[in-house]
């Protein structure tokens, strides 16, 4: 039988004290700004860039995002990023609905695979709203796969095709199973960045979905910093 060992009241001789609490320095930060493309439009177009956020000197962001306050009426799309890195907390997000912008979209569909042959392959389409060229794209199949190899790529605007190839020796004739695809809009957002000077973070309009115009959307960009 497992044994639970609790090393969060100091019950664990040697082990640990009990759990502490820590107050909230003033050096951790919530930076947020509220960005209303009524008043200005950001052309996606030119690649227009928005300066949303001022971050200081010897300053580390944890995160940042978008939080949509009224959604553009198309279906518009931005990078959330910095000068150097301008897509570095979210590639395409799209600004046409409410809440926070995805950074992780996900997808599952039944798929029943025909016996695939040594050396063929089955191709099976997931649509995936707000998947744009160039994701990186995560997939499971809920079933063994008996050494198949499965992969998945964004290969149109809101479409993953994931493949099933043969490389075994023999044919292969899977059980029907759920595949489920995730699409990473921001796979760097997870490690926190270092300013050593100054910058901005950045919107920049982009194109994935078609060339729309940011004329109506209103969004807060949120920042999770502490500064050295």
């Amino acid at each position: 039988m497992a044994t639970t060992y609790n090393f969060c009241d100091g019950s664990v001789t040697g082990g640990a004290t009990a759990t502490q609490k820590l107050l909230i320095d003033p050096d951790f930060q919530v930076r947020r700004n509220t960005i209303d493309c009524s008043i200005q439009t950001i052309d996606a177009g030119e690649t227009d860039v928005a300066q949303c956020l001022a971050i200081p000197a010897r300053t580390t962001v944890l995160n940042a995002y978008i939080n949509v306050i009224t959604a553009e009426t198309a279906d518009a799309t931005v990078h959330l990023g910095y000068g150097s890195d301008t897509d570095y907390w979210g590639q395409d997000l799209n600004l046409d609905a409410t809440g926070n912008a995805s950074t992780v979209l996900t997808a599952t569909s039944t798929w029943d695979a025909a016996s695939i042959d040594d050396g063929n392959e089955e191709v099976k389409d997931i649509t995936v709203a707000g998947a744009a060229i160039g994701n990186p794209v995560l997939v499971t199949l809920g079933v063994d796969l008996v050494d198949l190899v499965i992969t998945a790529t964004v290969t149109a605007e809101d479409t993953v095709s994931v493949v099933l190839a043969n490389n075994t020796g023999g044919a292969i004739d899977l059980a029907s199973a759920t595949a489920e695809v995730f699409v990473l809009k921001a796979p760097r957002a997870a490690s926190p960045l270092y300013f050593a000077s100054a910058d901005t973070i950045d919107i920049v309009a982009s194109t994935t979905n078609g060339d729309v115009d940011l004329d109506g959307a209103k969004f807060e960009v949120v920042a999770l910093c502490i500064n050295h």
